[in-house]
């Protein structure tokens, strides 16, 4: 039996088998893919994402180093840029085999192409089913995705307020066009897709292209997103990849019995921004110290695994809820709401430190109301946290 099991080698899977792994569990991760395996990801990774995984990340994994943004709705266009970086432009795939592959050094078992297929909650153990055979464990860490195996013995699917649709395609290009285009600027078109954005983030050969939004438009997505290519100058790859995306309103738990979920399972994404990663680790790292927490409880050992759903609201849900907020309230009219916004440089440079970790969303939001009271009125104040 295993100390603990974890489902999906992205960054929270990665981030919670390694912490396991380093304090000497005997830990399983499971990934249904061969890694390098890709993801539709548009691979912009912050600072503060960066600083949550706890590791250095090698030179060549970076793939540009982003110091400003180009934001822009209708006829509104503003660009910030600041002296330090902002975010790193990296490939899911090479990004995602790294953070494996440290789990793996630091003693975690990765199982290549083997994912969850079923989870149970058993007396005094977990058990998980793959396409190659069942496993039991004393603890289980769903970081699977979307359609997570895990999160169905946890919480209901998501509903369809919870669920976010993106394409996203590949644009290969010369370097001199990609640092005349952008730079090291990422640039956001809001009001492109309805509760939603499209998105420009330059990389070492080629600029990740996207567009996000409400699931109710995902069959209408593909034409929104062409039309904002075209308006680029830019061509329209043969492939372009759609996902899902949750964002977690939060009526549902993220942890049931010796069952936790991390990353995406868990909802665990900015509304606003569609920043995954960041919160990705952070769910990962807290489910770890949850664990780790359990194994070395010799009574009260439940308490510890209870106190994730805690620490998380401690630590980022106060900033997803306001997130939620300043989404619903904005998106819907950009013109209205987000013009002003984008106008303001000293709120979009605020914006930026959000970005690094220096200044949470939840009092971003709070600043952004002081700002523009006319706009939000009674829109994020009274958010819970």
């Amino acid at each position: 039996m295993y100390d603990v099991i974890v489902a999906g080698a992205g960054p929270a899977g990665s981030t919670a088998a390694r912490l396991c792994a380093e304090h000497g569990l005997r830990t399983l991760l499971l990934e249904k893919e061969r890694i390098p395996r890709e993801k539709p990801c548009a691979g912009g990774l912050s600072i503060a994402a960066s600083r949550e995984l706890g590791l250095s990340l090698p030179g060549n994994l970076i793939e540009r180093r982003c110091r400003g943004m180009r934001l822009v709705v209708g006829e509104t266009q503003t660009t910030v840029e600041v002296e330090h970086d902002v975010a790193f432009m990296v490939r899911r795939s090479s990004f995602d085999a790294f953070l494996a592959g440290e789990a793996a050094r630091a003693g975690a078992e990765l199982h290549e192409g083997e994912g969850c297929t079923v989870a149970a909650r058993d007396e005094g153990c977990v058990s998980v089913g793959t396409q190659k055979g069942s496993y039991r464990a004393k603890t289980l860490i769903g970081a699977d995705g979307y359609f997570s195996a895990v999160a169905k013995v946890v919480r209901p699917p998501f509903s369809t307020d919870e669920i976010r649709f993106c394409l996203i395609t590949e644009i290969p290009l010369p370097e001199a066009e990609i640092e005349q285009r952008l730079g090291d600027l990422v640039e956001i078109d809001y009001g492109a897709v309805e509760l939603g954005y499209a998105w420009l983030f330059p990389k070492r050969d080629h600029i990740a292209a996207g567009v996000g939004g409400s699931s109710s438009r995902a069959r209408s997505m593909k034409e929104t997103f062409i039309r904002f290519l075209h308006a680029r100058d830019l061509p329209v790859p043969r492939r372009i990849r759609g996902c899902y995306i949750p964002i977690s309103r939060f009526r549902s738990p993220v942890r049931a019995g010796r069952v936790l979920l991390a990353g995406d399972a868990a909802g665990f994404v900015d509304s606003f921004s569609g920043e995954g990663i960041r919160y990705a680790a952070a769910s990962g790292r807290l489910a770890a110290e949850a664990v780790i927490r359990f194994e070395g409880a010799e009574r009260g050992g439940h308490s510890a695994l209870g106190s994730y759903e805690k620490a998380c609201r401690r630590s980022f849900i106060g900033d997803l809820r306001s997130s939620n907020a300043v989404t619903d309230l904005t998106f819907r009219h950009p013109g209205i709401f987000l013009a002003p916004v984008v106008a303001d440089r000293r709120m979009l440079l605020r914006y930026l430190e959000t970005m690094t970790g220096d200044r949470g969303f939840r009092e971003y939001a709070r600043r952004l109301a002081l700002r523009f009271p006319f706009l939000f009125v009674g829109g994020v104040f009274g958010f819970k946290k």
